[in-house]
C-alpha cells in the first residue's frame, strides 16, 4: 500500500506542475495581448498627430511642423500646400504681392504668375517647402518658399530664389489672405542675368584684388581708419579723373 500511495504522488506531481505551467502561458498571453494593445493605441495616436487638422491646434500659441512639397507650377502647389496645412480654398482670397498689387481671385493669381513668368523668359518653376509655422490663436501659418527657374533662353541663367508666404484662415479653416514678401529687386536682377554677373566679378575679380590689396596693407603697418579713408578718396579721385578723360 505504501508503495502504492508513492506512486500516485508521483504521478500527482507533474500535473500539479503542467497546470503552474498553464497559467504561466496564460499570464504571458495576456501580458502580450496588452502590449499589442498599447502599442497599437500608440500608433493611432502617432497617426492622429501626423495629420491634424487647424481645429485641433486650437488655443495654442505656436506649432512648428515639418513637411516636403514639391510641385512644378503655381497653382499644383497652392492646393498641394495648402492641404498640408489643412486649410481649404474658395474662389476669392486677397492676395498681395509684396505689398506692391493685389488681386481677389484665385484664377487672376494663376493667369498672372503663367503670364509673367513667360514673359521674363522662365520655362519651368519647381516650388518646394520643407516645413511651416502655425499661429492658432491668429489663424495665420507661414512658410518660406524655394524656387527653381529653368530659362527658355539659353543665354539666361538658371537660378534659385525664395520667398516668404503668409496664409490667413477663417473660422471655417479657408484661406482668405496671402501675403508674399521676397526681394523683388534682386528676383529681376536674377531674371536679367545680373545676379549671376555680380557673383562672378566678386568672385573672380573683386575678392582677389581685395586680398593682395590687404596683404599690403597690413605689411605697411599703418593700418588704421585715416589712411584707409585717405585710401578710399585717392581712389575715387583717380577714378574720377580716368572716367572724365574718357569722356571728354
Amino acid at each position: 500500500r505504501q508503495i502504492m500511495i508513492d506512486q500516485r504522488n508521483k504521478t500527482s506531481q507533474p500535473v500539479s506542475g503542467g497546470s503552474s505551467t498553464c497559467h504561466k502561458r496564460e499570464s504571458a498571453k495576456k501580458m502580450i495581448s496588452s502590449t499589442t494593445s498599447t502599442a497599437e493605441s500608440q500608433s493611432s495616436s502617432l497617426t492622429t498627430k501626423e495629420k491634424p487638422h487647424f481645429s485641433q491646434f486650437a488655443g495654442q500659441p505656436l506649432s512648428v511642423r515639418q513637411c516636403f512639397v514639391e510641385t512644378v507650377g503655381l497653382e499644383n502647389f497652392i492646393r498641394t500646400i495648402i492641404k498640408e496645412l489643412h486649410l481649404k480654398m474658395n474662389e476669392h482670397v486677397l492676395f498681395d504681392m509684396n505689398s506692391q498689387g493685389t488681386l481677389t481671385r484665385w484664377d487672376d493669381v494663376f493667369r498672372v504668375e503663367k503670364t509673367y513668368t513667360t514673359c521674363l523668359g522662365i520655362s519651368r518653376r519647381t516650388y518646394t517647402c520643407h516645413g511651416y509655422t502655425h499661429e492658432p490663436k491668429k489663424q495665420l501659418a507661414y512658410f518660406i518658399l524655394g524656387e527653381h527657374n529653368e530659362r527658355s533662353m539659353k543665354i539666361l541663367p538658371a537660378f534659385d530664389f525664395h520667398v516668404m508666404i503668409f496664409c490667413y484662415y477663417d473660422s471655417n479653416g479657408i484661406v482668405t489672405k496671402v501675403d508674399v514678401q521676397y526681394d523683388q529687386m534682386g528676383f529681376y536682377m536674377n531674371c536679367f542675368g545680373l545676379a549671376a554677373m555680380h557673383s562672378w566679378c566678386m568672385k573672380c575679380v573683386v575678392t582677389p584684388f581685395a586680398m593682395r590689396w590687404m596683404d599690403a596693407y597690413n605689411k605697411t603697418g599703418m593700418v588704421h581708419p585715416l589712411t584707409f579713408l585717405v585710401q578710399v578718396l585717392v581712389t575715387l579721385t583717380i577714378f574720377s579723373y580716368v572716367v572724365f578723360q574718357v569722356v571728354m
